[in-house]
């Protein structure tokens, strides 16, 4: 698709995918379905990936990183701590 060929334009090693949004920053929304299906690259993925959600993305998709940013949230820009241990300990279940 044509996202997909810009991308390789730049002959990065690693490109860090994220959702479409209106407005820039944590929309909660994710990287649509057959973007990710055509990518044949390393993935670095970012946009609603969430505590609930991970193990499902991480199993699917085998990304090298993730970015949970505003997954881990309590409100805007405020970090929950127990969000953030779920993260942790279902990496360690998912690996």
């Amino acid at each position: 698709t044509q996202h997909i060929s810009a991308a390789e334009d730049y002959r990065c090693p690693r490109i860090l995918l994220d959702a479409a949004a209106e407005v820039p920053g944590g929309s909660g929304q994710g990287v649509k379905p057959n973007i990710l299906k055509s990518w044949r690259h390393p993935l670095w993925l970012a946009g609603g990936i969430t505590p609930d959600n991970v193990r499902g993305i991480v199993r699917a998709r085998r990304p090298e990183l993730i970015d949970l940013a505003s997954g881990v949230e309590e409100a805007p820009g405020v970090k929950s701590a127990d969000r953030m241990r779920a993260r942790f300990q279902e990496r360690t279940e998912i690996f």
